[in-house]
């Protein structure tokens, strides 16, 4: 139920009688997907025509697409952007009681060509991320600010985490994870 156009499916076989197992083959067209960084949906199971949506059939599905460098030349890559950050992990410790706790990482680039953030995001509702600048010059830094809101954190699934993606060659995406006591 309710595919959107970057994934397929083949059900093996696709009447899987009770008490019996079945295969279920998702395919992800990359081309197709609506941005670079992180990508994810829903993906639910129906046993029958207008079956409810609800977590019993829920399977959460993320992809993360990068930039694709393999047309680069010598000297491209020579000349390239390099991407540094000063911590690539964050311990907010204790934020029991606080309503928003902060932290602030400066990113730099070594490279020799701008270096461009494509993406900023995050891997969970109760994170939230400002960047100074998305252009970096050579030898240029800038703050990447980092909050959490701590009443989010119960309800959210995944690992709090921020995702850039960058046109660095050698590392486009990068994750800091964040640790956090409650």
């Amino acid at each position: 139920m309710h595919l959107p156009a970057y994934l397929s499916a083949q059900y093996i076989p696709e009447d899987v009688p009770a008490g019996k197992k079945g295969i279920v083959r998702l395919t992800l067209d990359s081309d197709k997907l609506p941005q670079l960084g992180l990508n994810s949906t829903s993906v639910y199971f129906s046993r029958y025509m207008g079956d409810k949506i609800s977590e019993d059939n829920e399977i959460l599905i993320s992809a993360i697409l990068l930039p694709d460098f393999s047309q680069m030349t010598e000297e491209e890559k020579e000349n390239a952007p390099e991407l540094h950050i000063e911590e690539s992990s964050l311990d907010f410790g204790s934020i029991a009681g606080k309503s928003k706790a902060t932290r602030t990482i400066i990113v730099q680039n070594r490279g020799k060509s701008n270096l461009m953030f494509e993406q900023v995001q995050v891997f969970n509702k109760a994170v939230s991320v400002s960047l100074g600048n998305r252009t970096l010059k050579p030898g240029a830094k800038t703050k990447l600010k980092v909050g959490i809101t701590p009443k989010y954190l119960k309800r959210e699934k995944g690992r709090p985490r921020v995702l850039l993606i960058t046109n660095d060659p050698i590392q486009p995406k990068k994750i800091i994870n964040i640790e956090v006591k409650q």
